[in-house]
């Protein structure tokens, strides 16, 4: 018996036929290329979000600003170093005066545990002509333990430091400031008028003077009166109020300069 095998032609006719045209190769690398930026993007947003992120709460000092007469340093010399009277915890905003220092510049650099890589922050300065002034700068606490802090200034003067730590403050604690120059006047007044304060703000004055101590001020809270400088505080202050520093017993005889910083809860 013969097989007779018939040829079936199944092509479709052309009209039918539809070819899926491929994309180019370079469609696709940026398709790949939008989607990994998107990714990207949305990590770096959380992860700044989640860095700006506070605790709220009220701003609380760990530490007084504290120290003796010239904290431990004197005059003649271009390098003061003091330490923190107790270790520092990490997070904490770190407030540092250098006082009875005319130089123009000022340079702050610290050791230790505690702050070996906290990055200081010049705040603001205030100086009466060439006989005392008053610099702050802040810090962030980069690790907890002992935090020793050195000022540096181009030519021999008279230096000494101040010294303070807060919590619940951490990123951005400055709202605002002021500054005082005064010469001969007993009774001194300046605010931080530009502050706009919520509920657990707290305010620190640094002064220096070129007599002897101021003793008290109105609604503040004397942090320490040494001879030549000191610091005060004031807690827990209201929504919206304008932060104002005012003393009646700074010394007549002498120069007088004030630094007022506002740190945010």
């Amino acid at each position: 018996m013969q097989n007779t095998y018939r040829y079936i032609d199944v092509t479709p006719p052309p009209e039918v036929i539809t070819i899926k045209p491929r994309r180019p190769l370079w469609v696709l690398v940026l398709a790949g290329a939008g989607i990994l930026a998107v990714g990207i993007l949305a990590f770096v947003v959380l992860r700044l979000s989640r860095k700006e992120i506070r605790v709220s709460g009220p701003v609380i000092e760990v530490q007084a600003l504290s120290g003796n007469n010239y904290i431990g340093c004197g005059g003649g010399i271009t390098v003061c170093r003091y330490s923190f009277p107790a270790n520092v915890t990490k997070g904490n905003t770190m407030v540092v005066g250098v006082a009875l220092n005319d130089a123009p510049d000022v340079t702050v650099t610290s050791s230790g545990t505690g702050c070996r890589s906290t990055k200081w922050i010049a705040n603001a300065r205030v100086n009466y002509r060439s006989f005392v002034s008053e610099s702050t700068f802040t810090g962030v606490a980069s690790g907890s333990g002992p935090c020793q802090v050195t000022a540096t200034v181009p030519a021999n003067r008279a230096i000494g430091i101040q010294l303070g730590e807060y919590s619940g403050v951490d990123v951005s604690p400055i709202d605002a400031y002021a500054t005082m120059p005064e010469s001969g006047n007993a009774s001194v007044s300046f605010s931080a008028g530009n502050a706009t304060t919520v509920s657990g703000d707290l305010a620190v004055v640094l002064w220096c003077s070129q007599n002897i101590n101021s003793s008290t001020a109105t609604g503040w809270t004397s942090t320490f009166n040494q001879k030549y400088i000191g610091a005060f505080t004031q807690y827990r202050i209201g929504n919206g109020t304008t932060v104002s520093f005012t003393s009646t017993d700074f010394p007549s005889s002498g120069v007088s300069t004030g630094v007022m910083l506002v740190l945010k809860g």
